[in-house]
């Protein structure tokens, strides 16, 4: 694995230790209006199941569909899932994601072209190819339209100031800070993989701009890279769902779902993968 498939991006979590990330060096961005959680899950999960999308890695082809934790109803409404919700638009891929995941039978939204594949699965076992198959940066969208785009050191958009200093934080905490008070992006989180049970399905993709991947210790994003390195090659994975319980000070009761990561070793006849 080459060294400069990385950029190192030092962020103050924990011990202080350094943390590299693979980001995303992109010279043009479509204009889009700014995106909130459903609005994100239509235009990502729905309108734009088949898409080709700029990565690190050059080109990313078109993916066989998409993993999504929540669903948006015909009111606008989210809905948080405890199992994960598959789009594609290959009705054939959705019939072998039923049988595979269980869940009820898939749906056609003749308007988007997208089969939705609600199933009964809170994980699945993933196959991630290579550090490539991730992608992360951090962007912010004001007025429909992208205001900031870096990877957290750099800008990466417009290009006109692409490689200056972004002045953003050093700490993965006043990342966040600044991001819930709307003064700072948040991240754009991107990850392909195969389903370890039919990888001649192709390439998935789940993506998040919540902030899990990068302050869970039990699945973040550098010891996933980690583990890519040391493996230099596929690595099995789990990708599932996880309902966390709190009370809150008031005494209620709040319990919303969680997405993990985690590698559990190398991928290939070895590891029966």
């Amino acid at each position: 694995m080459q060294a400069a498939t990385f950029v190192r991006i030092l962020f103050g979590l924990g011990a202080q230790r350094p943390q590299e990330y693979l980001v995303e060096s992109t010279n043009a961005l479509k204009a889009r209006r700014k995106l909130s959680v459903d609005d994100d899950c239509v235009d990502h999960v729905l309108s734009q199941t088949v898409a080709r999308v700029r990565g690190t890695g050059g080109v990313w082809e078109a993916c066989a569909g998409r993993f999504c934790n929540y669903l948006v109803s015909g009111t606008r409404s989210v809905e948080m899932r405890a199992t994960w919700l598959v789009t594609t638009r290959l009705p054939e891929t959705a019939l072998v994601i039923r049988a595979l995941l269980g869940g009820e039978a898939p749906i056609e939204y003749l308007t988007h072209g997208a089969v939705h594949v609600s199933t009964a699965a809170d994980k699945a076992a993933i196959v991630v190819d290579s550090v490539d198959s991730i992608r992360f940066d951090m962007k912010q969208w004001i007025d429909g339209r992208l205001a900031h785009h870096c990877d957290t050191r750099f800008f990466l958009f417009p290009a006109e100031r692409e490689g200056a200093p972004c002045g953003c934080p050093t700490s993965i905490a006043e990342l966040k800070a600044r991001a819930l008070a709307d003064r700072g992006p948040r991240p754009d989180i991107r990850i392909r993989f195969r389903l370890a049970a039919a990888p001649e399905l192709g390439d998935f993709e789940y993506r998040t701009s919540g902030w899990t991947l990068l302050t869970d210790g039990k699945s973040d994003l550098h010891t996933l890279l980690s583990r890519l390195m040391e493996n230099d090659g596929p690595t099995a994975c789990s990708l599932g769902i996880e309902l966390v319980e709190y009370t809150t000070r008031l005494g209620r009761g709040v319990a919303f779902p969680r997405v993990r990561l985690a590698a559990v070793g190398a991928s290939g006849p070895a590891s029966g993968v």
